[in-house]
């Protein structure tokens, strides 16, 4: 089994006049993930005027991602979310994948990889730039090791939680644009 870190991508559309109790299940569900050996946190993605979540999961391995799925503490969770919901898919991810993945099965196809390069490159560029700037002036006095240590650190978690999801937000219908 995959000892990698994994993301567990949770689409789900909201039927109407069940978000309210949508957010309390949520609230719920991630509480109970976090009693289970291996997460790693979770994040939550809404879209609530349309009624469309995307809730990811992460565990430090798909061992410990396994042993949730399969649980009966999940299985009760879902049983309670059913009626709430129209339309719902699921996808494991390793990795940064789940940046350019798509979120519902409206959209069949990863962005190609020229695309995600690009896009990773042009996020990543003024965040290094600003970095210089800044992190790495404020830490001048520390060892060189422990300074990129901690820039890359914080560089990776502006990426992974403001930086890709918010371009690829925007850029959503140039990712998913057919190939001609």
């Amino acid at each position: 089994m995959d000892k990698r870190p994994v993301t567990l991508v949770v689409s789900r559309k909201v039927k109407r006049g069940f978000q309210d109790a949508y957010e309390v299940w949520l609230t719920g569900v991630n509480h109970a993930a976090a009693q289970f050996p291996g997460y790693a946190g979770a994040n939550i993605i809404r879209q609530a005027d349309t009624g469309e979540y995307v809730l990811l999961l992460w565990f430090d391995n798909e061992e410990n991602l396994m042993r949730w799925q399969e649980s009966e503490v999940l299985a009760s969770w879902l049983r309670r979310v059913q009626p709430m919901i129209e339309a719902e898919n699921i996808q494991i991810t390793h990795g940064f994948e789940y940046w350019f993945t798509p979120p519902t099965k409206q959209t069949k196809d990863t962005p190609p990889r020229w695309k995600q390069d690009l896009i990773t490159w042009a996020a990543l560029c003024p965040l290094v730039y600003l970095s210089s700037l800044t992190i790495d002036r404020m830490m001048a006095d520390f060892p060189p090791f422990l300074r990129v240590m901690i820039s890359v650190g914080i560089l990776v978690l502006v990426m992974s939680y403001i930086a890709m999801p918010t371009i690829t937000h925007y850029l959503k219908p140039w990712l998913t644009k057919p190939q001609d």
